[in-house]
């Protein structure tokens, strides 16, 4: 609910200004909490009322309600649109005025019918005065219709602000958005370009490790080669003695000299075959390596 709804006090003062009894309550030298208590200050605007809750608001009974509606009627001018009386703002203020006057001792309502009913005043004087109320009225009415028009502009005002405001954080997502998925692009290329850089270097640590492989595999075959070459020409010279030998000893001697060559020989034949078979297995074993590396670089 909006401050904007209740009752200005200072413009029921500016209403009340012309009002006889007003004028008459005044001259009491009340102060303002007794003028215009809580409940005045929290009447609404556009509002009416009942007369049960206007007798709880002045602490009267029903029945003073209407006591006070029929002996000055033509002063308070209750509204009626049906059987029952409806009350706004200004009607409860001039009830709460006849209260606050009798209140004093000696003070009845003959008294504030003689107020309102000056036998000095021109009648004409008398219209003129409830126009002129009618017209304060209507300014006090206005003047409250200008404030809350003017709270409106205010908060329409606010509210254009602030989607402004959240036009403008939309957009700093968004090119902050914008900008964390270039970054991504980014960050994705160069882990590509990681993979495909180790992707190489196992590449070349393979090869490396193959052209090892066969360096050293060669080597040691060079020197098995080597070793049955020696022992063959080993073997050669021996039965090149024996045949140019011409005694029957030297014939003994050669052929257990041959036999032990020959003996030498498949020993040596025995070793070369086990280092074929190491080497076919050495190079299964490459082969399995290798196939497991292009299996990792493949990404299975």
């Amino acid at each position: 609910m909006h401050v904007d709804e209740y009752i200005d006090i200072e413009g029921l003062k500016q209403l009340f200004s012309k009002d006889r009894l007003y004028k008459e309550v005044l001259k009491d030298d009340l102060n303002e909490e007794m003028l215009f208590p809580s409940f005045i200050k929290e009447l609404k605007l556009t509002r009416v009322y009942t007369t049960e809750e206007v007798s709880k608001m002045l602490n009267k009974k029903d029945s003073n309600i209407r006591y006070y509606i029929n002996e000055l009627n033509e002063y308070i001018k209750p509204m009626k649109p049906n059987r029952n009386y409806r009350y706004d703002y200004i009607i409860i203020y001039r009830i709460y005025l006849i209260i606050l006057f009798t209140s004093s001792a000696g003070r009845k309502i003959c008294d504030i019918k003689r107020i309102l009913n000056d036998v000095h005043l021109d009648p004409r004087v008398q219209e003129i005065e409830v126009l002129k109320e009618k017209v304060d009225i209507v300014e006090q009415h206005v003047n409250q219709l200008n404030q809350i028009k003017k709270l409106h502009n205010e908060r329409d005002s606010n509210i254009k602000n602030i989607k402004n405001k959240v036009h403008k954080n939309q957009c700093q997502v968004i090119e902050i958005d914008l900008k964390l998925d270039e970054l991504n692009n980014q960050y994705f290329k160069t882990m590509v370009n990681i993979f495909e850089t180790e992707r190489r270097l196992l590449h070349l640590d393979n090869e490396l490790f193959q052209g090892i492989q066969r360096l050293e595999l060669q080597n040691r075959l060079y020197a098995i080669e080597s070793a049955i070459h020696e022992k063959n020409k080993s073997l050669f010279d021996k039965i090149s003695s024996v045949f140019n030998s011409g005694t029957e000893a030297s014939s003994s001697t050669a052929e257990s000299n041959l036999l032990v060559v020959q003996k030498e020989i498949n020993n040596e034949k025995e070793l070369l075959i086990k280092l074929e078979k190491e080497r076919e297995m050495i190079l299964m074993e490459r082969e399995k390596v290798a196939d497991l590396k292009i299996k990792v670089l493949k990404g299975d």
